[in-house]
């Protein structure tokens, strides 16, 4: 292409990087590559492909990071929600209301380890949990203290959401009450 300007006439050549090539030394060369005014032919490669020792890691690091950014929805929470944490539920047996505020441990087979108290008006028992979680089932085998009479009794359920359990209890022969469990804290 030529242009005129004040110098007069200068011819300026777009390479194949697309690169403005206006040296006025260096004039381009109709078949690619660049030569001298002096007619010296000097061929300046400015092809960048594939095969580019700059180009290959560059799409490499590009792909890694398009396969790896789109996943998920970029929270941690595994697939099926562990029981381990503070748990607090109300019920009501005999006319009386009952708090219960349960800590769970879950090991990584489903073994379900903690302790318990339970809050019925102004009197407070507190006892041992041990039990199983498989995904979504809860079963607990519970024991405590009963005006010095241990106590013994079971609560099943279903983890209906990360901070949530569904079921009921039963101590004694007495019949099931419905206790529902949240997650206490985060």
């Amino acid at each position: 292409m030529l242009v005129r300007g004040d110098a007069g006439v200068k011819e300026v050549g777009f390479g194949a990087a697309g690169m403005c090539l206006s040296s006025p030394r260096l004039l381009p060369n109709l078949f690619g590559g660049y030569r001298w005014p002096t007619g010296r032919k000097r061929v300046i490669h400015m092809r960048i492909g594939l095969r580019d020792p700059v180009v290959q890691p560059t799409l490499l690091l590009f792909a890694a990071l398009a396969l790896t950014s789109g996943c998920g929805d970029g929270t941690t929470e595994p697939a099926h929600p562990t029981v381990t944490g503070n748990w607090e539920g109300t019920s009501a047996a005999f006319g009386a209301v009952e708090t219960w505020r349960l800590n769970l441990e879950e090991s990584s087979d489903g073994t379900v380890m903690g302790t318990f108290s339970l809050r019925v008006e102004r009197l407070v028992f507190s006892g041992t949990l041990s039990g199983t979680h498989a995904y979504p089932v809860v079963h607990l085998d519970f024991d405590m203290v009963f005006f010095g009479a241990v106590v013994s009794g079971t609560y099943d359920g279903q983890v209906t959401s990360p901070t949530t359990i569904t079921g009921g209890y039963q101590r004694f022969d007495d019949p099931t009450q419905t206790l529902d469990l949240d997650r206490l804290g985060t």
